[in-house]
């Protein structure tokens, strides 16, 4: 006994337990935590909290019960993160847990839907996760519905997880294991999973986020990586309510497994329907009604009608609950549909037994956006008109759930599909349309809504709008609340509805409208614009707009990630919901202004000479102590003193950008987020101002430069004598001597390591920074062959020569240890700081990971595309947080390039690449907490948004905003560059309102290839819009010589046809020899293709244009 007594209380001090809520879900919290704390065991445990957005009065019940409270925050970049709701927050964090509870052994998650009832589930969780690493439950049991019937539905809606989170490769393989239920489980501080998790969830949170997307992830870490060191414990120390509902032992007055032996249930886990009293049998063959949440003393009732066919139907229905297979059906969505994350979910179909996925090319209306890859739903009996997509359809509900009981407008219902889906949420629903009038139809619209059991709260009206909508109003003096418009799309029918509309709806309305793709529908929402509503645009297949005004909102929606979405020139200048949400556009005016207005004598201040070194890494450790331990007051005066003795700290400047942010001064938030950016910028800044390029450095004063002359002088006299020994260019040498001695100075831990030294040059240079500013023992480990470069691979090239054609190929730049490292090394007195190690990387680099451990500065020098990879593949995971990695061919060499691409792809990361000059690049390893305030992160994700978009202007002034916080950002400074090329392009094709391209083969019989191109010449010189009209000509395979003649022939010998009549003259412009990104911004501006008899495909695969729309002439 005294043994248990003891093992008990270490169990106590090493384990943490761990839950979280928002305001809605504290309730439930309570339960949480009361079950814990109401037992013997639990009275003593540690119990951590995220709060996700809890009450003050909340707050305050929280502290007297819980240890610890925190705020989560993002911990990945993934699209649409400013849309995500909150709470998310909470779910996201869990692969940091002890980074935001640090100290403990154990970890023990448990949702807040979920009660202790008996505390073996928690001892045997705990001793899972100290056997095995992860101590987990798999929602699989005899007591679960699925096994009985439910299982192909089943997993068909796991195979949708994983495929919407992954691939449909890992969905396939893993879809029919059992899904392991992320709501409770106990980790080890030093399990695996950590990591593992944190990988699949950024990876798959590139392309999806929902309520499942971290569950998917932990599922595959236990499945694909960590099977063996994870223990899968039985239900009942996690019963999942959706899974099954448990027994009640009335002698116990304990919740049981519904079989023998009628195990205790140890965690009981509301998942689904958060139950309050439920029907439950007893272990007897009784009915009794019992809460299943948390209460002190649960007192069931039992029912009067407890017979034994009661009972024994009741037992069937409950093993074989036909809600929540109706419910996987529900979420199972068919493949080419898409619903945004977040949004309610219904799914109607059984109402409409005509609808079918119809085909695009049947509709002849010319705003069908046929090159989006969803359904396009029709109904059979008239299979050339769309109904709305799964996606619009449900937009539509869930604006509509917002307006239950109130009233309701639709004009335009064609068969009922929008219509029911106003009517089920709550609406009291108004309908105009003239097809009504036809018997068939209103006869199909009631079936269907009689199906829904909506009929009642429906009101067809035959009619034509905007007359019978003032009839109505006029009649009954009616308003309504919210209106959808989806009558009439030719002009001015869209408008006039606008018009009638606006007038007769409530003070506090919306307006929501179907169809945008078309120009004539678009001056209903641009006349509401003008008359002071606030507009939104949802990027679907069709496109939606809302317009509303007074105390209502309209619902968030994130775009499909997987479509290349953009936005037609008559939506310019609208707000895109998932893009630029109009509760965010207030902020990022304001930051874009901020930055903007952002002076730059805050930037690269000078360093005192003379500075207390000691000093200020006692304060840097000191702040980071009291941040970590939420003494966010103490922490703001010890890093504000650090910056007193240093103004550049990375570590300083980050953590007051947070501070202040965390404060709502996003004026300091951005000073300080620019200041924690500072890189080698300066090196150009100097050369600038001292009128030079790239000329050795003089030691001429420059006041708003951050490196004192003694700096500059310590580094010419390093150039002077490093130079034989190193091929660098001098800005990549000053690059790598400042950023080590900014790592030194904020004593950012970790080795120096070096990938490819050559004769040591750079290598004997950071190990000088290492011996005069580093407080903490490091060392520089240089790998090379040192007896020349490898074999290059056919992907290593410069320019498009074969490496081994260039004079640096294999065998090249041999360079003996004694002979250079040291020699360079002897005369820097660093010998005993640097660690040669010789051989290919791919050898010696596994070898040497392990000894090596943290890494704060990577120098890659690898030359090749296998070099290049070995490195980042073999050390990238130990560079740590704020560490750097430099890389000094990017420029030069196209294998180098694309291997650094290919593994930020693989990684599912975002490099943030900094230009040092024309050849070499580096980056900081970020910091995924606090990515709220990474401004430039932000400014960026809106860029790069608003270029997709089509949003020229304003990802013009995201990207600079960005580049003044990051100056030399690759991606930003090439963005530019690209929508620069693109206007000067525009203009040189004199690009008009109408753009076709045509790709003919120029191979083809002189005779076949002009009537080709006749016939297209024909159809253009002819066209009504001629003048507003550019005809582009791919012709890359022809001299541009050769291709003007043709087009000339063609031309005049039609004029001299006495049936042509050209009044205004198009232009024509060839397209030769263009790159991959310059197709892609071209894309942007071509509106169809023109299909001739004899096309070059290959032409037409490579430029990107093969799903564009086809245009007759």
């Amino acid at each position: 006994m005294v043994d248990n007594e003891i093992l008990r209380k270490k169990l106590v001090q090493s384990l943490i337990i761990i839950t979280a809520a928002n305001a809605e879900y504290f309730e439930l919290a309570q339960g949480t935590i009361e079950s814990i704390r109401h037992k013997p065991q639990g009275q003593g445990v540690i119990i951590g909290f995220f709060d996700l957005g809890c009450t003050p009065e909340q707050l305050q019940w929280l502290q007297e019960q819980v240890d610890i409270i925190k705020q989560a925050d993002w911990e990945f970049d993934f699209p649409g993160r400013n849309e995500a709701p909150e709470y998310l927050k909470g779910l996201l964090a869990r692969p940091y847990l002890p980074k935001y509870f640090p100290g403990f052994e154990i970890y023990l998650w448990i949702d807040a839907d979920a009660w202790v009832q008996d505390w073996r589930a928690v001892d045997l969780l705990i001793q899972g996760a100290e056997y095995g690493g992860l101590a987990i439950v798999p929602e699989i049991d005899r007591g679960s519905q699925f096994p009985y019937g439910g299982l192909p539905w089943w997993w068909q809606w796991v195979h949708k997880q994983y495929s919407s989170v992954f691939d449909e490769e890992v969905a396939g393989r893993l879809c029919s294991y059992p899904l392991i239920n992320a709501g409770v489980f106990a980790l080890h501080q030093d399990a695996p999973h950590w990591q593992v998790w944190a990988k699949y969830l950024h990876q798959g949170l590139q392309k999806s986020i929902s309520l499942f997307t971290d569950q998917t992830a932990l599922n595959l870490t236990v499945y694909e990586d960590l099977f063996a060191q994870t223990e899968l414990l039985p239900a009942w120390c996690n019963w999942t309510c959706h899974c099954g509902l448990p027994a009640w032992d009335s002698s116990k007055h304990y919740l049981v497994e519904p079989y023998l032996p009628h195990t205790p249930i140890g965690i009981l886990h509301l998942t689904s329907t958060k139950h309050n009293r439920v029907q439950l049998i007893t272990t007897n063959k009784k009915l009794v009604e019992v809460t299943v949440r948390y209460a002190s003393q649960i007192e069931p009732r039992e029912l009067n009608d407890s017979t034994e066919d009661v009972v024994r139907q009741a037992f069937i229905e409950q093993r074989r609950n036909s809600e929540i297979i109706q419910a996987i059906q529900q979420t199972a969505l068919p493949t080419g549909d898409y619903i945004a994350p977040g949004l309610a979910t219904i799914r109607p179909d059984q109402c409409f037994p005509n609808m079918i996925v119809g085909d695009t090319s049947r509709c002849q209306w010319s705003y069908l956006r046929r090159e989006i890859p969803h359904n396009w739903y029709v109904d059979q009996r008239y299979p050339f008109i769309g109904f709305l997509s799964r996606d619009e359809a449900q937009i539509l509900y869930n604006t509509a759930l917002k307006f239950k009981g109130k009233r309701a407008l639709e004009i335009g219902c064609w068969f009922g599909w929008s219509t029911c889906h106003l009517a089920l949420a709550g609406v009291e629903l108004d309908v105009i349309d003239p097809i009504l009038a036809k018997p068939e139809f209103y006869e199909s619209v009631s079936n269907s809504l009689e199906a829904a059991g909506i009929l009642d709260s429906v009101r067809l009206i035959a009619g034509y709008s905007p007359q019978k909508v003032a009839e109505i109003a006029a009649e009954e003096q009616r308003q309504w609340s919210l209106i959808f418009i989806d009558g009439n799309h030719e002009a001015a029918a869209p408008l006039n509805d606008a018009i009638a509309c606006e007038k007769l709806a409530t003070e506090d309305a919306l307006i929501i409208f179907h169809d945008l793709a078309s120009p004539d529908v678009t001056q209903g929402l641009a006349y509401l614009k003008q008359q002071g509503w606030q507009t939104l645009i949802y990027q679907t297949m069709q496109i939606m707009g809302v317009a509303w005004r007074g105390k209502v909102e309209p619902v968030t929606h994130q775009p499909d990630p997987q479509i290349n979405w953009q936005l037609p020139e008559h939506l310019q200048g609208y707000a895109v919901s998932g893009i630029s949400a109009p509760r965010d556009t207030q902020l990022i005016t304001k930051l874009l202004h901020y930055v903007e207005e952002l002076d730059d004598q805050i930037i690269h201040q000078p360093l005192d000479r003379d500075f207390n070194q000691r000093q200020l890494v006692e304060l840097i450790h000191q702040g980071q102590a009291d941040f970590s331990q939420g003494n966010f007051a103490q922490a703001l005066v010890a890093f504000q003193a650090a910056i007193e003795l240093n103004p550049n700290s990375v570590i300083a400047n980050k953590h007051l950008n947070w501070l202040f942010w965390q404060q709502g001064d996003l004026l300091l938030s951005i000073k300080y987020h620019r200041l924690a950016q500072s890189g080698t910028e300066v090196f150009q800044r100097r050369q600038k101002a001292e009128g030079r390029s790239r000329k050795v450095l003089t030691a001429n004063p420059v006041q708003d430069l951050a490196l004192t002359d003694k700096d500059f002088s310590e580094f010419q006299q390093l150039l002077s004598a490093i130079r034989p020994y190193t091929m660098l260019s001098e800005a990549r040498l000053f690059s790598l001597y400042s950023l080590a001695k900014q790592i030194c100075l904020d004593d950012i831990p970790g080795n120096f390591v070096e990938c490819g030294t050559w004769r040591g040059g750079s290598a004997a240079l950071l190990a000088f920074v290492i011996k005069h500013y580093s407080l903490r023992p490091r060392l520089l480990y240089a790998f090379d062959t040192f007896a020349g470069m490898p074999e290059p691979r056919d992907v290593d090239k410069h320019q498009g020569i074969p490496a081994n054609d260039t004079g640096l190929g294999v065998g090249t730049l041999k360079a003996p240890i004694l002979e250079g490292l040291a020699q360079i090394c002897q005369t820097l007195e660093v010998r005993d700081l640097v660690v040669p190690v010789e051989g290919l990387f791919a050898q010696t680099l596994p070898q040497y990971q392990s000894e090596i451990s943290n890494i704060a500065l990577l120098h890659a020098d690898g030359d090749w595309y296998e070099s290049t990879m070995d490195i980042l593949n073999h050390l990238f995971e130990q560079v740590v947080k704020d560490g750097i990695i430099q890389i000094d061919d990017y420029g030069f060499w196209e294998g180098c390039r694309q291997a650094v691409h290919e593994f930020e792809r693989t990684q599912g990361l975002s490099f943030g690449l900094r230009i040092i000059d024309d050849t070499g690049v580096w980056l900081r390893q970020e910091e995924t907490s606090y990515a709220e305030c990474n401004h430039w992160r932000n400014l960026w994700y809106l860029a790069q948004a608003a270029e997709k978009m089509g949003d020229l202007g304003l990802a013009q002034k995201a990207a600079h905003a960005t580049l003044k916080l990051v100056p030399r950002l690759t991606a930003a400074e090439a963005m530019l560059t690209r929508q620069q090329w693109l206007e000067d392009f525009t203009e040189q094709l004199k690009l008009r309102a109408i753009n076709l391209i045509i790709f003919p083969d120029w191979n083809q019989p002189e005779e076949s290839l002009l009537t080709d191109m006749a016939g297209v010449m024909r159809g253009i010189l002819t066209d009504p819009d001629s003048s507003n009209l550019t005809l582009l000509i791919e012709a890359s395979n022809i001299a541009e010589e050769e291709a003007d003649m043709v087009i000339s022939t063609v031309v005049m010998n039609l004029l001299y046809e006495v049936e042509v009549e050209m009044t205004t003259e198009p232009e024509i412009s060839l397209l030769r020899n263009l790159s991959k990104w310059q197709w892609e911004a071209l894309r942007q501006q071509v509106n169809g293709r023109i299909r001739i008899n004899k096309e070059n495909t290959a032409a037409i695969i490579a430029a990107g244009m093969g799903d564009l729309p086809l245009k007759e002439i």
